[in-house]
């Protein structure tokens, strides 16, 4: 999937990446109820996401990996497969929804005084040919405030 911003877009893609963010913790607590918790088949998950700006184009991928024997691979990785699906065909739980927007309020108190995470925001904003404050700086409470279950 590409997510393509321009100068009327810029929302847009402050809102594809907190929502990347957003599912990369989801899949995070999913995975590790039913990988390491229900199923017992590894000590945990881990689940990264990057959104890349090449131009004007965004592009992301997800990368989720764990420890499992070599006898349980299989049934395990369609244990993930399953979660994805179950993401892409169901509402998430209410539950999940609080969890993951409070967990994001936290750790965007810790970003806005981190000099790196700021410098990095900078540097999106240059790239995409928009203002700072336009691009995160003062929108993420906007957008993470009015996220739903069925996004």
């Amino acid at each position: 999937m590409k997510f393509r911003a321009d100068e009327k877009d810029v929302k847009k893609a402050a809102y594809d990446e907190i929502m990347l963010s957003e599912l990369q913790s989801l899949l995070e607590i999913r995975l590790r109820e039913v990988i390491r918790e229900e199923k017992g088949g590894s000590y945990g998950v881990n689940v990264y996401s990057v959104m890349g700006t090449y131009g004007k184009e965004r592009e992301y991928m997800i990368d989720i990996t764990f420890g499992c024997k070599p006898n349980r691979q299989e049934e395990l990785k369609n244990e993930v497969l399953k979660e994805i699906k179950k993401l892409q065909t169901q509402e998430v739980e209410e539950i999940y929804v609080e969890k993951l927007s409070e967990n994001y309020k936290r750790t965007m108190e810790i970003n806005r005084i981190n000099n790196n995470w700021i410098l990095d925001k900078m540097v999106d904003a240059y790239t995409l040919e928009s203002a700072p404050k336009d691009f995160y700086i003062s929108k993420d409470k906007e957008i993470t405030d009015n996220i739903t279950a069925s996004e």
